[in-house]
């Protein structure tokens, strides 16, 4: 782990070399890597979760492997700006199942069809810039509610 390496010496590193320090990118990250210019652990930092998004076949698995073996190096991504995109399923008043999407806790859609739920959350993780740019998801407008008055 980094506590015990110089961590200029593990920034100068090969992404190939990360066995020296008790690490190992999969082929196919480390490949997606080198055929993007990436050649050391300091190239890597010096890239946000947000333009990784970018490199061609990566994935969304192969930036979570990346954020993970950087976290047991105690080195992380350059403003490291993720959203957390939930589905979650809850049981409304008819027994029914209701689906709802949140993005960094923040309610953004709900739907009784899980299939369109799916489909959404598929799609906010493939572009989170449409919620980012409140692409025709995001609406909002202040409503006034009378409360019951309580004794």
């Amino acid at each position: 782990m980094t506590s015990t390496f110089d961590k200029e010496r593990v920034l100068r590193a090969s992404i190939g070399d990360l066995f020296d320090f008790g690490e190992l990118f999969s082929l196919r990250t480390h490949n997606r890597l080198k055929l993007n210019g990436i050649e050391t652990i300091g190239d890597l930092v010096q890239y946000s979760y947000e333009e990784l998004l970018n490199i061609n076949q990566l994935g969304l698995k192969g930036i979570d492997e990346i954020e993970k073996t950087l976290e047991r190096m105690n080195l992380k991504l350059k403003n490291n700006n993720k959203m957390k995109v939930e589905l979650i399923e809850e049981v409304k008043y008819n027994e029914q199942p209701w689906y709802i999407i949140r993005v960094d806790g923040q309610y953004i859609k709900g739907t009784g069809n899980k299939i369109v739920a799916e489909n959404m959350y598929n799609e906010i993780v493939a572009n989170p810039n449409i919620v980012k740019t409140g692409v025709n998801i995001l609406k909002s407008e202040e409503i006034n509610v009378s409360l019951p008055e309580t004794n």
